[in-house]
């Protein structure tokens, strides 16, 4: 029996062979999993799968795996494959709250983002936001199987960085983990959107809805964000009729 170990050292992009160690082969590697990752491995938030079973499986076995468990298996491979030791191949955590690049790829190609405006679906936005992400750190580079991407600094998988409603003492804020901010970018806000109102596409547990700032009220953004709105212009709605004009039915939302 093959096994999905076998042949991703095998695999199309060249081949590694027994004794072959060191960082010289990790970018050959990295393409190889990636491919495979591409051909027989499919992304979900909530897998529990464990590195070592999928190494083990049967080549060609389709296995369901989250940017943990598949950087966990990755890692075993750089670890007991290319010799690499543990001091130089750490397994990185990267801080939550952030959303890839527009138009970003992931190793599942039915994975299209969990981002999207009333207007546009998900695959026309495709950009990713992570409440965590890891990746594979190796002399001083960052590997990232999930977006299929090798970076300089661990940052640069990320575009936007998120900054949630602001808790303000005494007052209940409806906004809560619902309304963020764009760090950088004033003009635009995402509202959380609750898998009780609309489903999420596939992968995800929640996703975002994209809106231009000065659609949101006065009132609801100084509510969520303790501080005066930015460009307040007079035709504006609330968080519930946004959420609603893009066909999001809220419950839930309290305001």
């Amino acid at each position: 029996m093959t096994t999905a170990r076998e042949s991703i050292l095998n695999g199309p992009c060249g081949k590694i062979q027994e004794g072959q160690k060191g960082v010289v082969y990790l970018t050959t590697l990295f393409k190889n999993f990636c491919r495979y990752a591409r051909d027989y491995f499919m992304y979900d938030t909530n897998s529990l799968i464990v590195g070592s079973d999928v190494l083990a499986s049967r080549s060609g076995t389709h296995c369901i795996l989250n940017c943990e468990s598949l950087t966990e298996v990755f890692l075993l491979m750089v670890k007991e494959d290319l010799g690499i030791s543990d001091a130089q191949a750490v397994h990185v955590n990267h801080l939550p709250g952030f959303a890839t690049k527009a138009r970003s790829e992931c190793f599942d190609p039915r994975i299209v983002g969990n981002v999207r405006t009333a207007s546009t679906r998900f695959s026309d936005v495709r950009r990713c936001v992570f409440t965590s992400h890891t990746f594979v750190g190796v002399a001083g580079k960052f590997y990232d199987p999930c977006m299929v991407s090798i970076y300089i600094n661990k940052k640069d998988v990320q575009s936007w960085v998120l900054t949630g409603a602001k808790y303000v003492k005494g007052l209940n804020n409806p906004y809560d983990n619902v309304l963020f901010k764009i760090d950088g970018d004033p003009s635009k806000l995402l509202i959380k959107i609750d898998p009780n109102w609309s489903s999420a596409p596939r992968g995800f547990g929640e996703s975002f809805l994209l809106i231009d700032t000065n659609d949101l009220n006065k009132r609801d953004y100084e509510q969520a964000f303790g501080e005066p709105k930015p460009g307040w212009q007079m035709r504006t709605k609330s968080v519930v009729e946004l959420l609603r004009a893009a066909g999001i039915t809220v419950s839930a939302l309290k305001v």
